[in-house]
This record gives C-alpha cells, structure tokens and sequence, in this order.
C-alpha cells in the first residue's frame, strides 16, 4: 500500500481519489477497524495535515503528559 501512495505521489492513502478502484481497499478498512478499536490514531480521509497533528498532539499530552512522539515530516 505504501509503495501504491508513494506511486501516485501521495502520503497515504486516505489522499487517494479513487479508493473504491483500490485493490487494497478491504485489508486498509480491516487494519483501520482494529487499529480503532486498539485505541490508536486513524486518519481516514484527507484532511489538513497541519491542523490533524496539531489536534493529535494536544490529545495526547492530555492522555499522556510524558509523551514522545516521533513524526515524519517528509510528507506536506
């Protein structure tokens, strides 16, 4: 799936514009449900990537005030 976005010049696959053409689609929705229900962080549609991290780390400093959180920033 990675190499899949990378492709098409993407960070992930929540930026795709055809998800219902993906081959992946099934397996991504499985791994995105039990990632949920693990209590992790899912980003499902394209979103302000700026604006998403900024929500994720305050709700984690709020959850876990010792946090460290290794970000990549590649990706815009």
């Amino acid at each position: 799936m990675r190499t899949c976005a990378l492709g098409k010049g993407i960070a992930d696959c929540s930026e795709c514009d055809q998800p219902e053409m993906c081959n992946n689609n099934q397996t991504l929705n499985h791994m995105r449900t039990g990632a949920q229900l693990a209590g992790l962080f899912v980003k499902i549609e394209k979103v302000n990537r700026k604006e998403l991290l900024a929500n994720w780390t305050s709700e984690l400093k709020g959850r876990w005030p010792c946090y460290i959180l290794f970000m990549d920033d590649k990706h815009p």
